[in-house]
């Protein structure tokens, strides 16, 4: 690959990254908007990939809407119950 065409390259993934940059994009030259628009598509499929793995992380009584302090309030009964 020639120098020119990695330097497009870069100039195109650092515009993706930049809000104030990519709205100059569309003038830019084709490697430019090319490489951007990959580049778009990554950060895209990296938050994808963030948030499910997030939620597969997620305890299950998060996930089924069960509010974390009522299970430690109940627990904490019937501890003091097994103890008594």
């Amino acid at each position: 690959m020639k120098t020119r065409h990695a330097r497009l390259i870069r100039k195109g993934i650092l515009a993706a990254r930049d809000p104030e940059l990519s709205q100059y994009v569309h003038l830019a030259p084709r490697l430019v908007r090319e490489a951007a628009r990959r580049e778009t598509d990554n950060i895209e499929w990296r938050e994808m990939r963030d948030r499910l793995t997030a939620w597969n992380h997620m305890p299950q009584r998060v996930v089924a809407g069960i509010d974390p302090a009522v299970i430690n309030a109940e627990q904490a009964e019937h501890i003091r119950r097994f103890y008594a």
